[in-house]
């Protein structure tokens, strides 16, 4: 597909960028307030089904935007229907622009439908999910659903002509179809292919040096070759850029780093853990790459946040619903190793003896050994009169993820509850030292499944490689020499996904997964440390 190369001069095929077609752009837009740390959530699975979601067209209007994403309006509710709709093509459909980014306008034009009928504008859409269960991973999936537009009512002539907003979603090829009927027993009447152009911005456009800046990216396609791009400051490649889960939008927020002057940041498709970079002559050769340029400029160096504001958001644990059975919880439930938090019981025997114990794993994907449950006891507390407990207690100092805690009673388990562990950064020594200086960075809560067990290690935006926290149970050391001219240096561990299987024809593992609201699984901070050269 062609991509839009009029709205906007940082989109450029590669094509257009060897023929030396356009300059460079400068995509500044806002501000930008610090960098975003995002908090976890669960994974879901959806499984490929014939089911289609339509989405209700709004009362009493033509224009219509798909807001189920980031809403800003009070969205239509989607209903799930299984739909086959026929086609028998009676008009002519056409748009004007042929492609459009996410938000452009459109006009889509009919000619020789049926007079004064009704029908409806429907938007081929999909979503996105990771497939991820017992700590393995297991590919995307993709399930087409249907946003209608708008309601379209035809003239005595049979013409019609209504405006659409390009809904918020994947990028590059959408069927966009005239339904007659209604969306559980419609036929399509005229049909065409809309190509969504795929935008990249940074912002801001100049910043100090440490300062977070960001890369923003919409309409990212969904298929192999267009699910994955790659991020290059100044050439090194910085690290995956994703939105499978975010619905072909995503957002990366790295420091400035490098000299005072003109800096320019890459996005550039790669399915095979790299970027392709002679695109031109690949069988898809008009996927665009975007050519931004950032400007470095004097002024004091921004630091990173401190550690403690790294982590992702605690999250507090709550009674389960009242019952006759025992049951136990934690006041808080997710949170990094050595947080506070107690363990609280109720529905017990009266004054019974309650031993609590906490579950990990222990080993390794690596050896013949593999790895197993271990149990660890947390201590026993008395049953008060009316059979509640209230048991301080800390995060252990453990592998990150869910553990289980169980009550038992006399040998049996009575209750169970779970708490999470999320990483976090705990220091870097010595911080500052001549070039050749051996920094001693450590984390501690890194995870064992294999979308939690592995950091990235960026120096600079430049990707160097990776760490494991499975076997040493969550605690990471890692050695490495300081680098560089004079000058703070910038030192950014970025969550991933160290191996699975994918459906596809692509490889997308063992790098820094820069779009981390997109990270499958557990939602893990980006830990960021830095270090001053002193000569």
């Amino acid at each position: 597909m062609e991509s839009k190369k009029e709205s906007s001069k940082s989109d450029l095929s590669r094509r257009q960028f060897m023929k030396g077609a356009g300059a460079l752009a400068l995509a500044g837009v806002a501000g930008l307030a610090g960098f975003n740390l995002e908090a976890r959530k669960s994974t879901s699975v959806i499984t490929k089904t014939a089911t289609v979601t339509v989405t209700s067209p709004a009362p009493a209007t033509s224009t219509a935007v798909n807001t189920a994403v980031v809403p800003t309006t009070s969205a239509p509710s989607p209903t799930s229907t299984a739909v086959t709709w026929p086609v028998q093509i009676t008009g002519q459909l056409s748009v004007s622009p042929t492609h459009a980014p996410v938000g452009g306008s459109v006009t889509a034009s009919g000619t020789g439908f049926a007079p004064n009928a009704k029908f409806d504008l429907m938007w081929q859409d999909v979503t996105g999910s990771y497939n991820v269960a017992n700590g393995e991973y297991s590919g995307r999936t993709f399930t087409q659903n249907w946003v209608n537009l708008a309601p379209l009512q035809t003239d005595v002539q049979g013409d019609f002509k209504t405006t659409f907003k390009v809904p918020e979603g994947f990028g590059f090829a959408h069927d966009l179809d005239v339904l007659e009927g209604g969306t559980i027993n419609g036929t399509i009447r005229g049909k065409l292919s809309f190509a969504v152009d795929m935008q990249a911005t940074v912002s801001p456009s100049e910043a100090v040096l440490g300062a977070p800046i960001t890369v923003s990216v919409t309409g990212m396609g969904w298929s192999d070759y267009q699910n994955g791009w790659h991020l290059h400051y100044d050439n090194q490649n910085v690290g995956l850029i994703t939105a499978v889960s975010t619905h072909g939008s995503a957002e990366v927020v790295i420091p400035a780093t490098g000299d005072v002057g003109k800096h320019i940041l890459r996005v550039i498709e790669g399915g095979f853990t790299v970027a392709y970079l002679n695109h031109e002559e690949c069988p898809f050769p008009d996927t665009p790459t975007f050519n931004l340029e950032f400007t470095l400029k004097a002024g004091t160096p921004v630091m990173p946040p401190p550690f403690s504001q790294q982590t992702v958001p605690i999250m507090k644990g709550a009674a389960p619903p009242a019952s006759n059975q025992p049951q136990i919880w934690t006041d808080t439930y997710l949170a990094p190793v050595g947080t506070a938090t107690a363990i609280k019981g109720t529905q017990m025997p009266a004054g019974a003896q309650v031993d609590l114990n906490w579950f990990s794993v222990l080993g390794n994907r690596v050896t013949s050994g593999g790895w197993a449950e271990t149990k660890n006891s947390i201590g026993s507390v008395t049953a008060s009169g009316s059979g509640t407990f209230d048991f301080p207690w800390s995060f252990p100092d453990n592998l990150g993820g869910i553990h289980r805690i169980e009550a038992s009673i006399a040998g049996t388990t009575v209750a169970q509850t779970n708490i999470d562990i999320t990483p976090s950064a705990i220091s870097i020594t010595p911080a500052s030292g001549p070039a050749g200086t051996v920094m001693h960075i450590v984390m501690k809560g890194v995870g064992w499944t294999v979308t939690e067990n592995n950091y990235y290690f960026n120096y600079d935006n430049s990707f160097a490689g990776y760490c494991c926290g499975f076997t040493s149970n969550g605690t990471v050391n890692n050695y490495i020499p300081a680098s560089g001219t004079p000058g703070y240096h910038f030192i950014d561990f970025w969550p991933g996904i160290y191996k699975g299987t994918e459906a596809g024809k692509i490889d997308q593992f063992r790098q820094p997964m820069l779009s981390i609201a997109d990270h499958p699984g557990e939602k893990t901070p980006v830990l960021r440390y830095v270090f001053q050269v002193t000569g």
